[in-house]
Parts: C-alpha cells; sequence; structure tokens
C-alpha cells in the first residue's frame, strides 16, 4: 500500500459522510455527536439509562418518542405567556374604566 499519502482532512470528511456524522448528511442541520453505549437499568417494571453528560439537555421535563427502532428524546420547551394565563381563574372584579383623551396635535 506505499506510495500516495491520505489527507488527513480529506479522510476525516470521507469519514463523515460514510458514518453519518456530517452536518449535512441526512438532511440534519446540527451536526451529531457520535453515539455511546449506555446501561438500561429497571426500577419498578420501568426501563431507565442515565444522560452522558455530553447529551445532557436543559430543563426539567423532556419528550420522548419511539421512531421506529430509534428512542427520541427532545427538550420540553417551557408554556407559552398565553398557555399560563389560559390556566388562571377569570376575574371577577369591576375594573375602572381609564380615561383615553385623543391625542393633542402636534406640529412637524
Amino acid at each position: 500500500m506505499g506510495g500516495a499519502k491520505r489527507d488527513p482532512l480529506l479522510f476525516r470528511i470521507a469519514n463523515n459522510y460514510i458514518f453519518g456524522t456530517h452536518s449535512r448528511c441526512h438532511d440534519n442541520p446540527m451536526p451529531r455527536t457520535p453515539a455511546r453505549r449506555i446501561k438500561l437499568h429497571k426500577i419498578r417494571g420501568a426501563q431507565c439509562f442515565l444522560i452522558p453528560p455530553a447529551f445532557s439537555i436543559r430543563g426539567d421535563h423532556a419528550f420522548v418518542r419511539k421512531q421506529g427502532a430509534r428512542l427520541i428524546i427532545e427538550p420540553a420547551r417551557p408554556p407559552s405567556l398565553l398557555a399560563l394565563l389560559a390556566t388562571l381563574p377569570p376575574l371577577n372584579e369591576d375594573v375602572p374604566e381609564i380615561p383615553d383623551p385623543p391625542p393633542r396635535p402636534a406640529s412637524l
């Protein structure tokens, strides 16, 4: 196998496309982190696992779904302000009328 030297950058790019870690591979806009093998545990009949620090997500809640043989975990976004306001009970008070006079004329 001698003779020609391998270009390390070209070799790395080819490897990324072959193994699916390139950011444009599979129409994925985000770079992919290499997969890690983890241990599954059983607690009261439910399966669980520890998320490695490299895969940690923000927040206290997440959504989990199954897509074929893949298990996908996505961070849950906090509820919007409108969603929060919809959970509040209605106000049973009379709100006073606020005077709204027309604007004064202005010279430009």
